[in-house]
């Protein structure tokens, strides 16, 4: 009963954060069956698609599908497991605190490349303290003083 649970939680968690993550789009104009011969099969490639898209953000985008595939499987038949959820997941947490400074590595270079490029730009200003910013449009009157509250507008983006 609780892996049953688990893997729907599992399942509609990959569908919440893929939704999250999402852009809206121009609505289709044709049914989920003209992609894959029927609504179920349809529907079954989407719930792999937001899963795929929730594992490649977490960075587990190097993983055995076909193990996993019949891990899902074997849960869902209620077969017989090789190893008890406990295991799972202390595998699933060993795996991660190895894979994060190989991570953090990765984000760190693609950071620095994203930073060098900016730096290289007439418009982008870098002051002491290593903040990148460029003014849209330039304020009038005196500068404030130290006490004085400054509304800013910025905008923040993500690398991805």
């Amino acid at each position: 009963m609780f892996k049953d649970i688990l893997v729907l939680v599992i399942v509609a968690l990959a569908v919440l954060l893929s939704a999250c993550n999402e852009t809206s789009q121009p609505a289709v104009t044709h049914s989920p069956q003209e992609n894959l011969g029927s609504r179920l099969d349809s529907v079954s490639y989407a719930m792999g698609m937001n899963v795929g898209r929730v594992l490649r953000s977490q960075g587990f985008d190097t993983l055995n599908y076909d193990a996993m595939a019949a891990a899902i499987d074997g849960i869902l038949n209620n077969a017989e497991q090789p190893f008890k959820q406990e295991a799972a997941n202390r595998m699933i947490n060993t795996y991660v605190s190895e894979r994060a400074p190989v991570l953090a590595a990765q984000n760190l270079l693609q950071a620095e490349t994203i930073l060098d490029s900016l730096r290289k730009l007439p418009s982008i200003v870098e002051p002491e303290e290593g903040v990148l910013y460029r003014v849209l449009q330039q304020g009038k009157g005196e500068y404030p003083a130290h006490q004085q509250q400054v509304q800013v507008h910025f905008i923040s983006k993500l690398a991805d």
